[in-house]
């Protein structure tokens, strides 16, 4: 379904229920007419045959989704009557993730929200000026130790820490034979001076015997590994001092705060991409659940060439962003970093032979819009601005076919310059697909404006709608 995800609850739910029925219905009339019946038994190939043999706009590789999830018990045969509870459970999966995730969205661009204003607040202070005169504190959590050897229940341990000439040390703690461990969940702070050497300093963490005072054996955190002020736990190997062997595994959690502005900036740029990424699934199980219930919407009455001409770049958009997800390449990332250079090399190059005035107006433009980026949330980046980008492809890839078509075959002519002009043939070709493949990246980006300028709307309406309701109350 193509309605908002943010919508009242008691009208959502009623609609759900409604279309739910309908979709149960229909459903069933489909598999009557491709002959699949409930109790007869069917591989994935007789389905999908049946499916193209009928013409019901029934998307076959959500078909095959559902084949799949069923857990097939006759030779990779299911009956009809699995075929659709398979049909109509994944369809309710894909529904309750989505109703999830848009619920993490909205929790997601709420902490953004309250992250930026606390970055812009202490900006806006200029406490980031002030950062020499911040508090610069180690958090050390020491929680457990787990014992390898078997020892005596009656000796003590204690945890003995040492950072820049600071020292302190835990309480006396028994193992306990039922946790196999012995056990502190003691918290702990050391003042940290900036400029004794930070790359070079280490906390030093020592386990000692109670009852002799020895010395066991210890471990060693770097104060440069906590440098992005996040909490860390880890479990650290406590390695004997005669022997080098390990002789148990401390449990401890550690954070080293010194800047509040470096924590705020860390904090927006984690959750962005958080957001990013909820976005990301929010369209995935939108675009496979409106694969599911296609066959039982209207069909709209403008099919036509020209639409189904429309629908192609947004389906090699998809294909790219599958393929960058894969990867584990963030969208943006690729759009920022390498684009701009990439197409600024290739331009260089091929602007040998002739100039290339509107690539470079292009380049330079992207290049604006990225100065300063904040993503999706950006102020220079618009609607209107993407599509001055894809005209602007569009146009210079007429005039790059116009040209071709008349330069190529006089350069096959030998001349002293040949090796050169090939050479610069070659990376015109090369800047001519560049184009296309920027085309689709561009076109993707603004696909992922125009999702996210929606459902910051939706959110934005429901959150004036809840303040509206509070000062009523």
């Amino acid at each position: 379904m193509n309605g908002p995800i943010f919508a009242d609850n008691l009208v959502l739910q009623r609609n759900r229920e409604v279309f739910l029925q309908q979709i149960k219905r229909d459903l069933g009339e489909y598999f009557s007419m491709m002959g699949i019946r409930d109790s007869e038994y069917y591989t994935l190939e007789d389905v999908l045959e049946r499916v193209r043999v009928s013409n019901i706009r029934f998307n076959r590789e959500a078909i095959r989704k559902v084949f799949q999830s069923i857990n097939t018990t006759h030779n990779y045969k299911c009956s009809g009557k699995q075929l659709k509870e398979g049909y109509l459970k994944r369809r309710w999966e894909l529904q309750t993730m989505l109703d999830t995730c848009s619920r993490e969205f909205e929790a997601l661009e709420q902490l953004r929200q309250q992250a930026e204003n606390n970055l812009r607040r202490y900006e806006n202070l200029g406490s980031r000026y002030a950062d020499e005169e911040e508090e610069s504190k180690l958090m050390i959590q020491i929680v457990s130790l787990e014992l390898k050897d078997e020892i005596s229940a009656n000796v003590g341990y204690k945890i003995h820490l040492e950072c820049q000439d600071q020292v302190i040390e835990t309480q006396v703690r028994r193992y306990h034979e039922e946790n196999k461990c012995v056990y502190w969940n003691e918290l702990f702070s050391f003042d940290i001076e900036k400029g004794l050497g930070i790359n070079s300093s280490y906390l030093e963490i020592m386990l000692f015997e109670d009852k002799n005072n020895v010395n066991l054996g210890g471990c060693s955190v770097l104060l440069e590994d906590l440098a992005d002020q996040r909490k860390h736990e880890m479990k650290k190997e406590i390695y004997s001092n005669n022997e080098s062997v390990s002789i148990g595994s401390l449990i401890l959690s550690c954070q080293w705060l010194y800047s509040k502005h470096i924590l705020y900036k860390s904090y927006v740029r984690e959750f962005k991409q958080k957001r990013d990424q909820k976005i990301h699934d929010l369209n995935n199980y939108q675009n496979e659940l409106s694969c599911l219930d296609d066959p039982f919407l209207p069909k709209p009455e403008n099919s036509s060439l020209i639409l189904y001409l429309s629908s192609i770049p947004d389906y090699i958009a998809d294909r790219l962003d599958m393929f960058l997800t894969q990867n584990k390449i963030n969208g943006s990332e690729v759009l920022f970093k390498y684009v701009i250079f990439i197409s600024f090399l290739l331009q260089w190059i091929a602007s040998s032979n002739r100039s290339l005035y509107l690539d470079s107006l292009t380049t330079c433009y992207i290049f604006w819009c990225n100065l300063g980026n904040d993503g999706l949330t950006s102020t220079r980046w618009t609607n209107n601005g993407f599509k001055f980008v894809l005209s602007s492809i569009i146009i210079s890839l007429a005039l790059d076919t116009i040209w071709m078509s008349i330069f190529f075959p006089a350069w096959s002519v030998p001349s002293e310059e040949s090796d050169l002009r090939n050479f610069s043939k070659v990376f015109t070709f090369f800047n001519f697909v560049w184009k296309i493949i920027l085309f689709f990246i561009i076109w993707k980006s603004r696909n992922d404006l125009l999702k996210y300028q929606q459902y910051d709307e939706i959110l934005s309406r429901k959150n004036n709608k809840q303040t509206d309701l509070y000062f009523r109350s």
